[in-house]
């Protein structure tokens, strides 16, 4: 299942806003000062959690596209100069034709 067309990822960014409000009301209408301290917590450190997972997992694949990009680079490199090596050979015998 592609979690970025589920519907709570599709909200969009003022009503994803508006609903964590209205759900904080509601929560803190039911629980008193120690319960709230308690419940806020627990959810800032599956956000912290959520936060540091989504952070290094975003790192290893900007790492991992620029070694690739490094790669198809040092790829693409060789291959021109292996082409330039072949030009160069080929105008050496020109030019040993021409001398004849």
């Amino acid at each position: 299942m592609d979690n970025q067309n589920c519907g709570f990822f599709s909200i969009p960014g003022n009503q994803f806003t508006a609903a964590a409000t209205l759900i904080g009301f509601i929560a803190a209408s039911f629980t008193d000062s120690n319960q709230q301290n308690a419940l806020a917590n627990f959810l800032i450190q599956i956000g912290q959690v959520l936060a540091t997972i989504a952070a290094q997992n975003q790192l290893l694949t900007v790492q991992q596209e620029a070694a690739q990009q490094e790669a198809d680079e040092k790829k693409e490199t060789e291959q021109t100069l292996k082409q330039l090596d072949e030009l160069q050979k080929q105008l050496d015998e020109l030019k040993s034709k021409i001398k004849r």
